[in-house]
C-alpha cells in the first residue's frame, strides 16, 4: 500500500478526491488531509507520505512554498499540484520546485486514477532499483566467488561474441544460465546483478582489445532496464539483445577499421606501383598481417591484390603507349616490371594486342 495525503482548503473538493482515492485505487491508503501547506507539512513530517495531492492556493503557507519544502526534505515524495487554469504559471513554478505533475481544475476522477497508477508504478521501479542495488553492493565476496566459478565460461562467451555468432551466442546464454540456476540458489534479483555485472567486464574487456571504443555498459543504466523484467525468461532475452547489440557493433568498428586500413592500401599501391611491390610490403605498411590484408582487401575492392596491382600497372602502361614515345622497355620499367617480355605477355593477356600493336592502334 502507498500512503497518500491530500491538502485542499476546499472541503467539496477533499470529499471529491478521498472518494476516488479509497474507493477507485486499491493500491492506496489514505493517510490524511491537510487544509493548508501548514498542516501538509507536519503530517509530512509525521507520515511521510508516498503521494501527495496538493493544492496550490491555501491560506498560511501555499501550495507552492509547501512543495519547495517538502521536497527540500523529502526528495522522494510524489507530489501532484491541482490548480485552475488561469493559475497554470503557479503550476510551472510548483514543476520547478520538484513537484512530479498537475491537474487542472475541474479535476476528473479518471484523470487523478490515471495519474496515481503511473506514479505507483514509478514508486515501485524504484524501490527495486534501490533493491538491486542494495544487493549489488552488499555482497561483493559472493560476486568474486560468482565470476571465478564461471571465468572459463565468460571467456568463451567473449569469444563468441567477437567471432559475431548469434545463435552460438544465444545457445550458450541458454546453457549458461541454466547451469547457474541449477549450482547455485539464485533469485532473479541477484542473477540480474551478477550477469549484468559480466555485461560491463565484456564492454570493457572489447573496448581493450580494440584499443577503441566500440562500445560501453554501465551497471547502473543496464540495472535500470532489467527492473522492469520479472522472469527469468525475460531477462535472457534482453541479455541475448544486449549481446546483439555488442555483435552488432563490434562489426560496424571493424568494418569501419577494414574500410579505413584498405583505402590506406590502395594509396599506398597507385604511390608504388612502379616499385617491386609485394603484397607483404603492403600488409606491413598497413601493419596487417598479408593473409588477413588479402582477406579484406578482396572483399572491400572485389580483386585480388596482384589482379589490382596489375590493372594499375596496365593502366599507366597504355597512358604512356598513347602519350609517349618511350620504347616498351623503358615503359615497362616505369609501370613496375623489370623484364619487359613478362610486362609483353601480361599485356596481351589482358588486352590481346601486344604493347606495340596498342601503340600503333591507337596513334
Amino acid at each position: 500500500m502507498y500512503r497518500v495525503l491530500i491538502v485542499d482548503d476546499e472541503p467539496l473538493e477533499r470529499k471529491a478526491m478521498r472518494k476516488v482515492i479509497t474507493e477507485r485505487v486499491k493500491e492506496l491508503r489514505l493517510i490524511g488531509e491537510a487544509t493548508n501547506g501548514e498542516e501538509a507539512l507536519e503530517i509530512t513530517k509525521a507520515e511521510n507520505p508516498d503521494l501527495i495531492l496538493m493544492d496550490i492556493k491555501m491560506p498560511k503557507v501555499d501550495g507552492l512554498e509547501a512543495t519547495k519544502k517538502i521536497i527540500d526534505s523529502y526528495p522522494g515524495t510524489k507530489i501532484v499540484i491541482i490548480t485552475a487554469y488561469n493559475e497554470f504559471n503557479y503550476a510551472q513554478q510548483a514543476i520547478k520546485y520538484g513537484a512530479v505533475d498537475y491537474l487542472l481544475k475541474p479535476v476528473k476522477p479518471d484523470k487523478i486514477v490515471d495519474i496515481f497508477m503511473e506514479l505507483i508504478t514509478e514508486i515501485e521501479e524504484e524501490r527495486l532499483y534501490n533493491q538491486l542495488l542494495s544487493h549489488c553492493y552488499n555482497d561483493s565476496e559472493e560476486s568474486i566467488e560468482f565470476h571465478q566459478e564461471f571465468f572459463d565460461r565468460e571467456k568463451k562467451l567473449y569469444e563468441l561474441v567477437k567471432k559475431g555468432n548469434i545463435q552460438e551466442v544465444e545457445s550458450f546464454i541458454d546453457r549458461s544460465l541454466s547451469l547457474i540456476r541449477r549450482k547455485k540458489d539464485y533469485s532473479l534479483v541477484k542473477l540480474k546483478i551478477r550477469i549484468i555485472e559480466y555485461l560491463v567486464s565484456l564492454s570493457r574487456t572489447i573496448n581493450q582489445e580494440a584499443e577503441i571504443n566500440i562500445c560501453h555498459f554501465y551497471f547502473e543504466e543496464l540495472l535500470s532496464e532489467a527492473t522492469e523484467l520479472n522472469t527469468v525468461l525475460q531477462f535472457v532475452n534482453w541479455v541475448k539483445n544486449k549481446l546483439k547489440e555488442v555483435i552488432k557493433k563490434i562489426e560496424d568498428a571493424y568494418d569501419e577499421i577494414d574500410d579505413d586500413v584498405v583505402k590506406s592500401a590502395i594509396n599506398y599501391i597507385q604511390k608504388n606501383f612502379n616499385q617491386d611491390l609485394t603484397l607483404e610490403e603492403v600488409a606491413k605498411e598497413v601493419h596487417l598481417n598479408s593473409s588477413y590484408l588479402s582477406h579484406i582487401f578482396k572483399e572491400e575492392t572485389g580483386s585480388g591484390f596482384n589482379d589490382y596491382l596489375t590493372e594499375i600497372r596496365l593502366d599507366k602502361a597504355q597512358e604512356l603507349l598513347r602519350n609517349s614515345n618511350q620504347n616498351i622497355t623503358t615503359i615497362a620499367n616505369q609501370v613496375g616490371y623489370k623484364n619487359a617480355n613478362y610486362f609483353s605477355q601480361v599485356f596481351k593477356k589482358e588486352f590481346n594486342l601486344t604493347p606495340t600493336e596498342y601503340r600503333k592502334k591507337n596513334n
